[in-house]
């Protein structure tokens, strides 16, 4: 509950006394505010130890009313309270308090009443307190016990118990279960564990939800809790995939903030909450230490999930456990992924998804199969509004009227303020998905806005024309950042058009209070939109599928027409001129003229396969490259390979790992690469691209290589036009 997370907050601690002899708390007021404040030098202390969790975004102060003192207020009921109940006690003394503070809670997140030994009703519990509410009240002496303290205030935070099997309290890696521990039982200094973190955004840049069926290869880093802020990995990780629980996966580094934990210290922890949102209880389901793993084989019906400690690293001071997280695959098919340039995944015999071999995406594509991302950046702009607080979000529809990719938005933030931006959306309506996490892709996760700065990148997301999709954006900020949003008019509905051009429409939709899917959002009432501006690029019209006009040049010092390409390259270094796209462009189908590059000075020599040729070329300007033309023996079978890298071949000739194949054993009898076997790629105006083409046969092929002789330097170049 993100309302619960941020700020700083009075609390209030009554102390209920009455006039027999054994009617007071065991410890000095003094004693009690030091121990909830450090109001008297004691270092560890319950507001030392919230802010220290939260990192600065809970912070507690003693209250300011005037009848306290150092935030403890005596209340003297004038009565004997042993053999009492004490809940009659404390609606009694609530009745008095009311008078000095009004309406409670008054200015306080919390208050706590303390009771004296001997009072009826406890029924062998030590304290207990409000789910989401302001009041804990303790029995002598637990009042002063940081575990203690910090587990009925956690349950004011909408956090319930931590179970292990059958036993409520029996998981002990954080303040919901067992919250205290030898040697330091009364100042155990520990945090709460993942499942409960997750539920308020106190490392919310630091937390990340992955699907296994919909994302086959995770493997990364995490941290502890006591490392964040200090390196990038993750502090939690939440596993979607299964109707009845979500898993939440954190590293137990037992150190700093968490050094007294009291149970599996430096494990990896494997927790499990249901999706229902009425239910905060956590269970404990595996401690792992490095090279084990968790097996849950019913989490769905045909995949069992994997979660693995894979390796841990120890060289610096934040130790850092590699967590890997699949989903059994029986097919290549189980494992893609569905991002053409992550190359292509497949299934291996130990029913794990190995990734595939990045493929070369040029920029700024980043799906080689759709064509718009270099055509020209579009906006939609919507004005007016008013600011938001932040932790607060827009859920809305858009409607598309061609094909065309999301690309960014510029979001109208407070200036002042740093933000923390994650954007989701889905194909299709948000109506009835706005609760359910597993239906929406993240587009941009938690992406850091610097003060001043209020233009956020999302993944290129690709919407097909005539179809709607939803977004989801959130905006969070560390201190009090806003977010302005327009209010719909009277005449206004959920889902009406507010803003249109000819490519793009945009919905009212909803305003939702606290982080993303969480327990307690609330939903405004009326129909709002973001105040900010949609950049998108619309794809130009679809590729022919007919040959180019001579993608290849005739012997005539004048481009061919030939509607088939020329088995046979010129002699010309004039470039070719096609009129029409090519057969399968990577990227945006711009009809340009299809231009060449030849050189057959006559000179060159076939050389038997296995052979191979690596060069470099120079863009003068913006290119795409869309195949090459190899001068091979005609009727023999060749199985061609072509590899690229950006900047020059040199030194890289025997490196591997620099290569980026665009051609993947393409078998030819004649020298023009297919098109569908070429995966086109951009090169910048002024860079330099090296390429690496390898012929081979079984059956006497060659390719024809022309020798540079002495005169001729590496680097030197052989052949040139304005291009």
């Amino acid at each position: 509950d993100a309302k619960n997370a941020n700020g700083t907050w009075e609390i209030l601690f009554v102390a209920i006394v009455g006039t027999g002899p054994d009617d007071r708390l065991k410890y000095t007021y003094a004693e009690i505010s030091d121990q909830l404040f450090g109001t008297h030098g004691d270092p560890v202390n319950l507001a030392a130890q919230m802010s220290a969790c939260s990192y600065g975004r809970q912070n507690y102060v003693p209250s300011r009313n005037p009848r306290a003192t150092d935030g403890v207020i005596e209340m003297n009921l004038g009565r004997t309270l042993k053999g009492t109940e004490y809940i009659e006690a404390r609606l009694e003394a609530q009745l008095v308090l009311e008078g000095y503070v009004g309406a409670l809670p008054g200015p306080h997140r919390h208050i706590i009443y303390a009771f004296p030994r001997g009072m009826e009703g406890w029924n062998g519990a030590s304290a207990n307190a409000a789910g989401g509410g302001y009041r804990s009240q303790f029995n002598t002496p637990y009042y002063t016990w940081l575990g203690t303290l910090m587990h009925e205030l956690g349950h004011n935070l909408h956090f319930s118990h931590s179970w292990k099997g059958e036993d409520e309290y029996g998981d002990a890696t954080g303040y919901m279960g067992k919250s205290g521990c030898y040697p330091n039982r009364f100042d155990t200094q520990q945090c709460y564990n993942g499942a409960k973190s997750w539920m308020v955004d106190w490392y919310l840049d630091r937390q990340r939800s992955v699907h296994p069926l919909e994302d086959p290869v995770w493997q990364e880093d995490l941290v502890g809790v006591a490392d964040y802020r200090k390196e990038g990995p993750l502090v939690t990780l939440r596993i979607l995939g299964n109707s009845t629980h979500n898993y939440f996966v954190s590293y137990n580094r037992k150190a700093g903030i968490n050094q007294d934990v009291c149970e599996q210290g430096d494990e990896v922890i494997i927790h499990y909450r249901t999706p229902d949102r009425m239910k905060r209880d956590s269970w404990k389901v595996a401690g792992l230490k490095e090279g084990e793993s968790f097996v849950d084989h019913a989490w769905d019906r045909e995949r069992p999930l994997h979660i693995i400690f894979d390796r841990l690293d120890t060289s610096t001071a934040v130790w850092k456990p590699s967590v890997k997280v699949f989903a059994t695959c029986y097919s290549d098919t189980d494992c893609d992924n569905g991002e053409p340039c992550d190359g292509e995944e497949t299934c291996g015999e130990d029913g794990e998804c190995i990734p595939g071999t990045p493929i070369f995406c040029a920029e700024p594509s980043a799906a080689p199969t759709q064509f718009c991302l270099d055509s020209s950046l579009l906006s939609l702009e919507q004005s007016g509004g008013m600011n938001q607080k932040a932790n607060i979000s827009n859920v809305f529809d858009l409607d598309a009227m061609t094909d065309m990719y999301l690309r960014s938005m510029e979001l109208k933030v407070k200036n002042t303020e740093a933000h923390l931006i994650t954007v989701y959306a889905k194909e299709g309506s948000y109506v009835g998905k706005e609760g359910e996490e597993s239906a929406w892709r993240t587009i941009a996760d938690a992406v850091p806005l610097a003060a001043g700065v209020n233009t956020v990148d999302v993944s290129p997301y690709f919407v097909n024309g005539g179809t709607t999709h939803a977004v989801y954006v959130h905006v969070a900020a560390v201190e009090e950042g806003g977010f302005s949003m327009r209010q719909a008019g009277p005449d206004d509905a959920f889902l009406d058009v507010l803003v249109s051009d000819e490519n793009l429409r945009l919905k009212w939709g909803l305003k939702i209070k606290g982080a993303p899917f969480s327990e307690d959002q609330s939903v405004a009432k009326d129909p709002y939109f973001m105040v900010g501006t949609m950049y998108y690029n619309v794809c130009g019209e679809k590729p022919s599928i007919s040959p180019s006009i001579s993608m290849i040049p005739s012997k005539s010092m004048l481009p061919t027409e030939s509607k088939r390409p020329s088995t046979t390259p010129s002699i010309s270094f004039h470039p070719s001129e096609s009129f029409l796209p090519s057969m399968s462009p990577s990227h945006f189908c711009q009809v340009n003229p299809l231009l060449s590059l030849i050189l057959d000075s006559g000179s060159g020599k076939a050389i038997s396969a296995p052979v191979s040729i690596v060069f470099d070329i120079d863009a003068l300007q913006g290119i795409y490259i869309e195949t090459l033309f190899l001068k091979i023996k005609e009727g023999a079978e060749h199985v061609v390979t072509v590899y690229t890298k950006q900047g020059s071949y040199d030194g890289h000739e025997g490196d591997d790992s620099a290569w980026t194949p665009i051609v993947e054993g393409a078998t030819m009898t004649q020298g023009l690469i297919p098109s569908d076997s070429f995966l086109s790629f951009f090169v910048e105006e002024g860079s330099t691209q090296a390429f690496f083409v390898h012929v081979d046969t079984a059956d006497g092929g060659k390719l024809s290589l022309q020798n540079g002789g002495t005169g001729v330097d590496f680097g030197g170049v052989n052949t040139a036009n304005d291009d």
